[in-house]
């Protein structure tokens, strides 16, 4: 579960894009990860390549760190895109940029869980995901992500997949508000800390 209350889209402060001179109405999309090799993070900056074709002033803040952290610095130096992706370290306040992104990318083949999707629906931030494709990937994420309803999720044997959605959803703002409120109406009725605790009351009580 998650805080909703931590993570609500209420009053984002779109001013502290301005250290990093980002126009505000610039297309954000944000990753929270641990920068390891497993997380897939070299895809998404190829993919950020792709994308840049198409929309010039695509922006990536990469939450995190990690024995790959200067791998993939120096991986976007060498695509030129140092203006295009902002690797921002450790965060101690994630909430802040869950509010001012646009798009939250997780391209991640294999993942426990994935509590950073719930704190970005919490946010009204719909995620880009892998979906479960056996012998390619292993994710929960169909388990609280319905595709074209409060997220996306792309088939990872599809080349491009996720560029390919990133350009399509920003095209598509009515898209976008749709996906966003669901995002959150989610969140309200099963993720929400308050409704997890209740359940696992009645389900202890039941037995």
């Amino acid at each position: 579960g998650v805080y909703k209350d931590k993570f609500k889209n209420t009053n984002p402060n779109k001013n502290i894009l301005n250290n990093f001179n980002i126009n505000q109405n610039d297309p954000i999309l944000l990753n929270v990860n641990r920068q390891e090799y497993r997380k897939n993070l070299d895809y998404l900056i190829y993919e950020i390549v792709k994308v840049k074709k198409i929309i010039p002033n695509i922006r990536l803040f990469m939450i995190g760190i990690g024995s790959q952290h200067d791998h993939l610095k120096l991986l976007a130096r060498n695509f030129n895109l140092e203006s295009n992706i902002i690797f921002l370290g450790q965060v101690e306040d994630v909430s802040k940029w869950y509010k001012v992104a646009d798009y939250f990318v997780f391209p991640t083949k294999q993942e426990g869980f994935g509590q950073v999707i719930l704190e970005a629906m919490a946010s009204g931030l719909p995620s880009i995901l892998f979906k479960n494709v056996k012998g390619f990937t292993q994710v929960p994420f169909e388990e609280f992500i319905t595709n074209n309803y409060n997220g996306m999720l792309v088939d990872p044997r599809e080349e491009c997949s996720f560029s390919k959605c990133i350009i399509k959803l920003f095209s598509n703002k009515d898209l976008q508000k749709t996906l966003s409120e669901n995002c959150i109406d989610e969140i309200d009725k099963f993720f929400d800390w308050s409704v997890t605790a209740n359940n696992l009351i009645n389900c202890a009580i039941s037995h």
